[in-house]
């Protein structure tokens, strides 16, 4: 049986599933967690990924995550490859530890991140092993509602939190909320399309002109790039210089408070879409709350929608933001084919 087609470009986002061989378990242990924690740490910070949540279950394990350089497939065989290899010497194991290959699925982040975060976080509840999601302490649940630190470095749970509002505080209360409303939510990912991509019918339509090799670069461009999919392998400064040179502005005006000014709304949806700092981060660009950045984006971003000429304009924007991220980083992969199967890589 041929393997499944992997769509892989600059800042894809994926929900990630693996099992153990036979079902049988992966993690005996909390010292197994631990160290499955410590090598998806490392595995994010190899390879740039960007979690949006985690969940460890007993014989597999759920990952939401987005990548900025189009190579999902070299960091999950990394990932599983450094614990299976691990277990084995621990726990005297003999033979495979996961079943064949991960699983994947491409996510239209903007439309579908709570959901699969809120799906991901009960799936323990689901499963019988405690009666609140915040009770388990194997997935990024507790991360999202404050209730510790940081386990995961990558991890960014404020990309999802802020659909629950501006204020940190209102919003965790809010996620909890959904936790208990939607306990028994139905698998969002069993309306993908054809177990290989979720999303709109837009960026569905997308995907089946890729698969088709139909797409045109635009078509690349828009997929990888609209509504916080695009390369995040860019810096704040290749923002601010690629909106200096297409409209004539300076850096000190992108950064400047004054009313009525394009730049600087521009300048915070272009960084919170492209750049993988984070909205704390991005807010100390301009001396604000996070949720500044976050609401300016949101108005900028709808501004884009309903202005035909703000849109191309942004589009070279973008266009020119990913030809300075390509000259200064290492070139994608090419597209290569795996025997009985095939991996896309999309150059963006």
């Amino acid at each position: 049986m041929a393997r499944p087609l992997r769509i892989q470009y600059q800042g894809a986002a994926y929900h990630i599933t693996c099992r153990g061989i036979r079902r049988d378990a992966i993690f005996f242990a909390d010292r197994d967690r631990l160290a499955f924690i410590r090598k998806m740490n490392e595995t994010a910070a190899r390879f740039s990924f960007v979690l949006f949540g985690y969940c460890l279950m007993p014989n597999h394990y759920h990952l939401f995550l987005q990548t900025p350089l189009a190579n999902l497939s070299e960091g999950l065989h990394y990932l599983n490859t450094a614990y299976a290899n691990w277990l084995k010497h621990k726990r005297r194991l003999v033979g495979h530890v996961f079943q064949g290959r991960f699983k994947s699925i491409l996510v239209e982040e903007e439309s579908y991140a709570v959901n699969l975060s809120l799906y991901i976080h009960l799936n323990p509840c689901r499963a019988g092993l405690i009666k609140r999601p915040e009770e388990y302490s194997w997935s990024s649940c507790r991360d999202y509602l404050g209730l510790r630190d940081l386990q995961t470095p990558a991890l960014r749970p404020d990309r999802v939190l802020t659909d629950f509002g501006a204020d940190e505080m209102e919003a965790r209360v809010r996620y909890r909320t959904a936790l208990i409303e939607r306990r028994h939510m139905a698998d969002p990912l069993r309306d993908s399309f054809r177990g290989l991509a979720l999303g709109g019918p837009r960026f569905i339509d997308m995907v089946r002109r890729i698969v088709r090799g139909e797409a045109q670069e635009r078509d690349l461009r828009e997929i990888s790039a609209r509504d916080r999919g695009a390369c995040r392998a860019v810096s704040p400064a290749q923002v601010f210089e690629a909106v200096a040179a297409a409209t004539g502005c300076s850096v000190p005006e992108i950064l400047a408070k004054k009313r009525g000014q394009l730049w600087r709304p521009m300048g915070m949806y272009l960084v919170k879409k492209l750049c993988a700092i984070g909205l704390r981060k991005a807010g100390e660009l301009w001396g604000v709350d996070y949720a500044v950045i976050s609401f300016n984006a949101r108005r900028f971003a709808a501004a884009r929608e309903s202005d035909a000429k703000l849109d191309a304009l942004l589009d070279s924007i973008e266009t020119r933001i990913a030809r300075l991220s390509e000259a200064s980083s290492p070139a994608p992969s090419p597209p290569r084919r795996e025997a009985g199967g095939e991996i896309l890589n999309l150059k963006t």
